[in-house]
């Protein structure tokens, strides 16, 4: 996708985790928890526009004036990218856009464990439930690591039918996993997919485990 040129010089560097687009004057970097502003990447609101809807156009998902917030996946060389955006107007004086980076590799628990993540008694609670296949949820703040814990902790039972049910791709599971996303409703507010629908839909696909990506309301 041609549009993703323009985040280049901020992604090439790999300890950005996070982009912040607050206006067409303003961006921000996260880079270890912190956050740093940066030469701004679009010369006027117009432009800044112009790009977020051609980023969402590319990857099938709708952003205007009857549907001005929204988010998309975008799988890069720089790795998984999530990317919400918000037009200027009811909702928001200026467009703004949010991306977040997720590495293409996954990590495994013992690399989480060595890097302090999580500790040994985490660990083996985590290997627990994996073993008596027991329900489990991972809860905490925005950027708290719950998508890099989920994937490690998938990773361990990679060969086993996982069914993940995601609003957008970003799990990205390696193994015997299969990836389904919900759908918006189109103008005439038909044509939905919901979580639910998905999950009715995943019991009858023989899965060893089921996965909702993410749980908000």
């Amino acid at each position: 996708m041609h549009e993703i040129e323009k985040l280049k010089p901020l992604l090439a560097d790999e300890r950005v985790t996070d982009i912040l687009i607050t206006s067409s004057s303003k961006t921000q970097v996260e880079i270890s928890g912190r956050l740093t502003e940066v030469e701004p990447l679009f010369e006027n609101e117009s432009q800044l526009r112009s790009w977020a809807q051609a980023v969402f156009s590319s990857c099938g998902g709708r952003l205007d004036l009857s549907q001005p917030l929204g988010e998309v996946s975008v799988p890069t060389d720089f790795g998984l990218l999530r990317i919400h955006a918000v037009l200027a107007g009811e909702c928001s004086l200026d467009t703004q856009v949010s991306i977040r980076r997720h590495p293409l590799r996954s990590l495994s628990l013992q690399e989480l464990l060595a890097t302090n993540s999580i500790n040994l008694n985490q660990l083996q609670l985590i290997q627990t439930i994996l073993l008596s296949k027991e329900n489990f949820v991972i809860v905490g703040g925005t950027g708290a690591g719950k998508t890099t814990l989920l994937r490690a902790i998938l990773n361990e039972v990679s060969s086993e039918r996982i069914l993940t049910l995601e609003e957008n791709f970003e799990l990205a599971l390696a193994g015997n996993a299969v990836a389904l996303k919900t759908r918006e409703s189109n103008h005439e507010r038909a044509g939905a997919i919901t979580l639910k629908t998905l999950l009715r839909n995943a019991l009858r696909m023989r899965p060893d485990r089921i996965v909702i990506g993410e749980a908000r309301g």
